[in-house]
């Protein structure tokens, strides 16, 4: 039987659940969940509502419920396939935790007008971003001096403690929203000797996290992060040296399969795993005293 439309749905928008910027509500992570909002004419507020995913334009493919994505919101009838209410306008959407990268989905909104017992239906374009990726961030202005002597008291050879200089690492990551790790290394460019006095890694909500399998001298570990932290600041103190510049690398290690998240997605994307600092010379003192 033929519809006639007399519904107006004036506008099918999204609004992102929670503080993950990464992930938007057309632009989905896996694991993420999203409210999906339609404007309906709808005075007597009294208008029956269905809600569903496509996997095509046309709605006629549902997809796959409690592995595709779940209905946060209550009334699913798994009958139907549908999500049900009335005047059920504002639904929130969870997305599964293994979906394929740039899957292509349609929520879709039936809505009947109750006095006329029309139907309007609209469908809204999502695509799902699963490609795990870990990326790095300078937080300190490239290149740097060293920082101050903790101690520059001469003691007839140099400073009683010439002191390290904080370097500050971001850890991020994207398209996911579980659990997540990573395997770092700090190197030379130049093969240079250098030294790191300590290293913290911090994350969002102000923890500091364990390093396993950490090197003696702090050069290599893996760092396990929270799925609520999309970042993690690494605090780096290289022991200051006269007369030299040292080229530092700070390395995300990506062949040992160790860089993932909880479902054993890989780190995908190797062109923003290395950042580069610059820890210029400062004078060589050879000598104080007086005469």
């Amino acid at each position: 039987m033929k519809r006639i439309i007399v519904l107006t749905i004036f506008f099918l928008v999204a609004i992102a659940h929670g503080v993950k910027a990464q992930s938007t509500w057309d632009r989905p992570w896996s694991g993420a969940q999203h409210s999906y909002m339609a404007s309906v004419r709808d005075p007597e507020n009294d208008n029956p509502v269905r809600w569903y995913v496509a996997t095509n334009p046309s709605g006629t493919t549902k997809a796959v419920y409690n592995t595709d994505y779940t209905f946060i919101t209550p009334g699913y009838n798994a009958g139907t396939g549908m999500l049900e209410g009335t005047a059920l306008y504002v639904i929130e959407i969870a997305w599964g935790a293994n979906l394929t990268d740039k899957t292509d989905f349609y929520i879709v909104i039936e809505v009947d007008d109750k006095a006329t017992n029309c139907t309007n239906r609209k469908a809204l374009h999502v695509q799902t971003q699963s490609i795990f990726n870990a990326f790095l961030s300078d937080m300190v202005a490239n290149p740097s001096c060293p920082d101050d002597a903790v101690d520059p008291i001469w003691n007839g050879e140099a400073q009683a403690d010439i002191g390290n200089s904080e370097l500050i690492f971001q850890i991020g990551r994207q398209n996911t929203q579980l659990d997540w790790q990573f395997e770092y290394e700090v190197s030379e460019s130049s093969v240079l000797p250098f030294s790191i006095d300590s290293i913290r890694f911090v994350d969002d909500l102000g923890k500091k996290l364990s390093v396993l399998n950490q090197a003696v001298d702090f050069k290599t570990g893996e760092v396990i992060v929270d799925a609520i932290n999309n970042s993690v600041l690494a605090y780096v103190y290289i022991r200051n040296q006269m007369g030299v510049t040292l080229n530092l690398n700070f390395d995300l290690i990506t062949e040992n399969e160790l860089t993932k998240d909880a479902s054993d997605h890989l780190d995908a994307d190797f062109t923003d795993n290395r950042v580069y600092h610059t820890i210029q010379s400062m004078p060589v003192i050879t000598n104080f005293g007086g005469d």
